[in-house]
């Protein structure tokens, strides 16, 4: 719901409009009737990414993106997405509250 406030009223209601504003509401601030501004929310910026957030939590085997032989492939042909049928075992594992379980792949 869009609500217009005259100047006067923006200013005495000022900290109540801006509640409502963060709330979601549109607020717009008039001056002699005619609509002059928006009073809308300050988007929150998002936090920067932290290069090696997760060092020593990933593990990769050697041989991840070595390609798939015709065995391992052919439950993909089957059933129409990798790893459904597949018995490949995973070439990644990560940390996950300090607990690991890299495995090697099997041939």
């Amino acid at each position: 719901m869009t609500e217009i406030v005259n100047m006067h009223q923006a200013k005495s209601s000022l900290s109540r409009l801006v509640e409502r504003a963060l709330a979601g509401e549109e607020i717009l601030i008039a001056r002699n009737g005619e609509p002059a501004v928006k009073l809308v929310p300050v988007p929150k910026e998002p936090k920067p990414r932290v290069p090696g957030r997760y060092k020593g939590k990933i593990w990769i085997s050697p041989d991840c993106f070595d390609p798939m032989s015709e065995e391992e492939l052919e439950p993909v042909g089957k059933m129409g997405s990798l790893g459904a049928a597949s018995n490949r075992q995973p070439c990644l594992s990560m940390v996950v509250g300090g607990i690991a379980a890299p495995q090697p792949r099997g041939p």
